[in-house]
């Protein structure tokens, strides 16, 4: 009994037998077993203990007068409590067919008379603990078998409520189950899809991807795959789907099926197609307007070519003509009265003076070193104005042999439209520089790299928040940034409080378009 099932439990043995001699030697054996033992010595007598409490285990004589044991086991047997409760039949036949009988009604073993007591106990012991067995197991089955109801009922509640439609399909690629979401999504009963194919469903511009996917997840190459695809509602052209698709597998890990995650994406999808023509629309009228300020750019350009051209023309040649008259007269006036020579010399001073600002506004016009030097010896003047009039060191610093020949008369690395672009844009630097940083120093370098031109402007300045690039007044600096893009080309402005001002235009050397 040390091992058994029971070790811990007293079992509750029923034994009857009409033979007084047979009882207390069954019940003696048993009890000094530890068993709790009750005897009966007749059917009627068995059936009133058993409605008292019901049995751990029988032991039933075969042989009895009125009701015997077969009749009695029978009668057990038909009792909902009794049918699990082993009966173990006791006998002194040796008839086979008594011993047949035995477990044709019921009997889970037959102990022969004369009993021996080994042999009793063992086979007590062995029916009591698979009785037992059999209970834990029937109560283990129940357990798992609410809990997997809950289960059942917990995932059809989410099957049912959620809020994307869930597909479940065969191996066959068929649908074999649907919640009522993707039902509402497409239109269909439950009835008249199932069965169906799914690449029915499908747009047929997408059923090639998906079925693709399908075969690779039935082939276990990957375990599941997302991806966007369109889906035929009842009568509704077409809706765009997210589907998330993974394989279900048996206890023999071969694919069963599919299940099918599906969220309607149609809303999201017609706004991003909103969102791409709006992009496309404002990117279109964006290089509409950078053209149409190209074009403007150009225009003044020319503009400004033309004036410069009438300036130097009409004026240059008329106060060089005054500038002559004047010294003429001033050699002919020789010892005149000193008043009278001052006058005139200061008015050769005057037109000395006004002939060179006659140059600078033709050359602030339209620089035309770039045309007769080229784009180096226009920097170079640039630079040194720069210095002369402001006072500030600048350092022009070249890095490419390039850029000693650019746009010259030898070499047209720079269309014309680059080289006033540059130049403009430096000349804007220089002037904010002068008018803004409260710097004490510049330096000005040039460098190429792929076919582009690249310039930099550095500043010891107090340098700017250029959150207020953004801001309306800062057309200078937005011009710039115009400039630049109007070629093909980019320009980035660095700038920290206290640390001065980096500005760096790149520009492409052919004018072609591509970095802008």
């Amino acid at each position: 009994m040390n091992n058994s099932l029971y070790s811990n439990t007293t079992a509750d043995i029923l034994v009857v037998d009409d033979t007084p001699e047979n009882l207390r030697l069954l019940k003696d054996l048993l009890t000094s077993q530890g068993y709790k033992v009750r005897p009966a010595s007749n059917g009627q007598d068995a059936l009133e203990a058993v409605d008292q409490r019901k049995p751990d285990l029988i032991l039933l004589d075969i042989k009895m007068p009125g009701m015997d044991g077969f009749e009695l086991c029978r009668q057990l047997k038909q009792d909902t409590r009794m049918v699990d409760v082993p009966i173990l039949f006791i006998s002194a036949s040796l008839d086979i067919k008594d011993q047949v009988r035995c477990f044709q009604e019921g009997g889970l073993d037959f102990i022969s008379k004369p009993i021996r007591q080994e042999e009793v106990l063992a086979r007590v012991e062995t029916h009591l603990e698979l009785y037992k067995v059999k209970q834990n197991l029937e109560a283990l089955v129940n357990q798992r078998t609410k809990e997997l109801r809950k289960s059942e009922a917990l995932f059809r509640g989410l099957f049912e409520n959620a809020s994307v439609g869930i597909v479940y399909l065969d191996a066959d690629k068929k649908i074999a189950e649907a919640n009522d979401f993707f039902l509402n999504l497409i239109a269909y009963d439950v009835e008249s899809l199932r069965g169906s194919a799914l690449m029915d469903l499908i747009y047929l511009d997408d059923r090639e991807i998906t079925i693709d996917y399908l075969d690779r997840l039935m082939k276990k190459e990957i375990e599941a795959v997302q991806f966007e695809a369109r889906f035929i509602p009842k009568g509704d052209g077409f809706r765009w789907g997210n589907f998330f698709i993974g394989s279900l597998h048996d206890e023999n890990n071969c694919t069963t099926g599919f299940s099918i995650v599906l969220e309607d994406i149609t809303t999201g999808k017609k706004l991003e197609e909103e969102r791409d023509k709006t992009e496309k629309h404002l990117r279109e009228s964006h290089m509409r307007l950078r053209e149409l300020s190209s074009h403007l750019q150009h225009v003044r350009e020319e503009e400004k070519k033309h004036i410069a051209r009438e300036i130097h023309d009409e004026m240059g040649g008329t106060l060089t003509a005054i500038k002559l008259d004047a010294a003429w007269v001033k050699k002919k006036l020789g010892k005149q009265p000193q008043e009278l020579t001052e006058k005139v010399g200061n008015l050769v001073e005057t037109i000395d003076s006004v002939i060179a600002t006659t140059r600078r506004i033709v050359t602030e016009l339209r620089p035309t070193l770039i045309d007769d030097l080229g784009m180096w010896a226009a920097v170079e003047w640039q630079v040194k104005e720069f210095e002369r009039r402001t006072g500030i060191a600048c350092v022009l610093k070249n890095a490419c042999d390039s850029c000693l020949y650019l746009n010259s008369c030898e070499n047209t690395l720079f269309t014309q439209q680059i080289s006033i672009t540059l130049y403009r844009i430096l000349q804007e630097a220089l002037t904010n520089i002068a008018r803004y940083a409260s710097a004490s120093h510049v330096n000005v370098g040039c460098r190429t790299s792929n076919d582009m031109v690249i310039f930099t402007i550095k500043d010891n300045g107090i340098g700017f928040d250029k959150r207020l690039i953004e801001k309306p007044g800062a057309h200078g600096i937005r011009g710039m940034y115009e400039r630049a893009e109007s070629v093909g080309g980019h320009l980035i402005i660095e700038s920290e409080k206290d640390n001065g001002t980096r500005i760096e235009i790149t520009l492409p050397m052919n004018g072609k378009e591509g970095h802008g």
